[in-house]
């Protein structure tokens, strides 16, 4: 019996790590492998063993990362700014068109998760989320009030309000 456990439990484990190997391109340095030493040790290898040596070692080294940061090494390259990944276009669309309802509902209120979540995939700064919110709840109407109203019309409409305040207009598409 604790053969077949093991078994599933390592089957389990292998699998997920295995679809990230696949997945997974090497990214540039600084990126998702700085301080990976896993990925240091398997650089210019291929295959699927070579995949999974990689993650198996990344997985059990995490403070691997702090030195390479510190050092410079494995990959980690401290000289570039380190700058934010926002929703793109087709992700804030998809958003909003999977999330109509509930972000109307919290457009309308001038709060709620949907509007946070909103404001966090467009990267909005915590000092101009209340105004963010202000500027949702008074333009509800524009943005929500069309009766075939979809997220194409509601991201242009909301990209019109963002553009006329002077401290949202950065946020603007």
């Amino acid at each position: 019996m604790k053969k077949i456990l093991s078994a599933v439990i390592l089957a389990g484990s292998i699998v997920p790590m295995a679809a990230m190997a696949a997945d997974h391109p090497h990214s540039p340095p600084g990126g998702a492998d700085c301080g990976m030493i896993g990925s240091a040790m398997q650089k210019g290898k291929s295959g699927l063993v070579s995949h999974l040596m990689g993650i198996t070692t990344n997985q059990t080294g995490m403070s691997f990362a702090i030195y390479g940061v510190t050092t410079g090494t494995l990959g980690c390259d401290t000289k570039g700014a380190i700058s934010p990944i926002f929703a793109s276009y087709e992700q804030k669309k998809s958003f909003v068109a999977s999330n109509m309802d509930s972000l109307a509902q919290d457009a309308a209120n001038g709060n709620g998760a949907y509007l946070a979540a909103l404001a966090g995939l467009m990267g909005v700064l915590d000092e101009d989320k209340v105004a963010f919110n202000s500027v949702m709840k008074a333009n509800y109407g524009q943005m929500f009030g069309a009766e075939q109203a979809d997220s194409v019309t509601v991201l242009s409409a909301m990209d019109q309000a963002l553009s006329a305040d002077g401290q949202l207009a950065k946020y603007a598409r």
